[in-house]
């Protein structure tokens, strides 16, 4: 499936994209705070990351939503991304927001994670670039949607994933 095919049927994702555009309006991008969670719909706050470009580049995650931190095992809230993951998994969501940022346009990132041979997680993430200057973007407002691949019921925990393959599209 194409990245704007994973876009559409996903409500989730088109509603953090829908919301993205109209804070943004005429601007390249909008700046963090135009955002302003209480305008959002309810059901995408547990899906939202907030992550900042911190110290000597560093990217530091600022806010994390209850549903990511229920499929990671972990609130990784206030840390930093080096920190946090490592491996594949690290290298491919690194890129994928250094990608968003170094362009100022949203991006959309597919992936599966796996934990063991009966657990893996479809994973699509939006992310879409703030900027306090209009020029640079130096935040990002992302979404990530889940869905079990293998199995029933709740998802596993995914600590220590492994990534499957993945790929990144600006939008």
């Amino acid at each position: 499936m194409t990245a704007s095919a994973e876009l559409k049927n996903d409500p989730l994702l088109t509603a953090l994209l829908t919301y993205w555009e109209k804070k943004r309006g005429t601007r390249v991008m909008p700046r963090r705070r135009d955002i302003d969670p209480l305008e959002m719909p309810t059901r995408l706050l547990p899906y939202l990351q907030l992550i900042e470009l911190g110290e000597r580049g560093r990217l530091r995650f600022r806010l994390i939503g209850t549903a990511i931190v229920d499929a990671m095992g972990r609130d990784a809230t206030g840390r930093y991304l080096d920190d946090v993951m490592a491996g594949e998994h690290k290298r491919f969501i690194e890129n994928f927001y250094r990608t968003a940022l170094g362009a100022g346009r949203p991006a959309l990132g597919t992936y599966s994670l796996r934990r063991d041979g009966t657990s893996e997680l479809a994973t699509v993430r939006l992310a879409t670039p703030l900027s306090e200057n209009g020029r640079d973007a130096d935040m990002l407002l992302t979404a990530t949607s889940f869905r079990s691949l293998h199995g029933r019921g709740a998802l596993p925990p995914l600590a220590a994933p492994e990534i499957g393959l993945g790929a990144i599209e600006l939008l």
